[in-house]
């Protein structure tokens, strides 16, 4: 039951450290945060939201939400507008220079990774890891952030 638990933490450590430089390296083009990219995503894919349902969809909290709407706004990323009907709901949406920013920052460090794929794993390895993908996904279904 140890040796158990010993291999599960080391499989966790293990991949945490293979994920890390990953991360940096597509992290180090981007300029604005991860959280700032799901806000432009959202609202990429589903239209105009109110604080509360970024907040919902994205497992953060709504004031974290309303920070990152208010420095999106700044950027000219997304508006604000009360809505007509009822003045206390807010509606968030995202301009044209947040779709195509949403589109310059999601793929941030696409090339070096399809480059790097192609140059350094063989096809059976490369089979390997898209096998991988749905594996790593399950990890991430509806789990919580932070």
């Amino acid at each position: 039951m140890i040796s158990r638990v010993i291999a599960e933490k080391t499989a966790a450590f293990e991949l945490r450290e293979a994920l890390r430089p990953l991360y940096r390296r597509f992290s180090a083009q981007r300029t604005i945060s991860l959280g700032k990219l799901g806000v432009l995503t959202r609202l990429t894919e589903l239209g105009r939201m109110t604080a509360s349902m970024l907040a919902a969809s994205e497992k953060i909290s709504p004031q974290a939400v309303m920070i990152a709407v208010r420095e999106l706004e700044e950027q000219g990323l997304v508006t604000r507008e009360r809505d007509h009907e009822d003045r206390r709901r807010v509606w968030i949406t995202i301009t044209e220079a947040g779709r195509e920013r949403h589109t310059i920052e999601s793929m941030s460090g696409q090339d070096w990774l399809e480059i790097t794929i192609n140059e350094k794993l063989s096809s059976d390895e490369k089979d390997l890891l898209v096998s991988a993908i749905p594996l790593l996904l399950k990890l991430t279904k509806d789990a919580p952030v932070g």
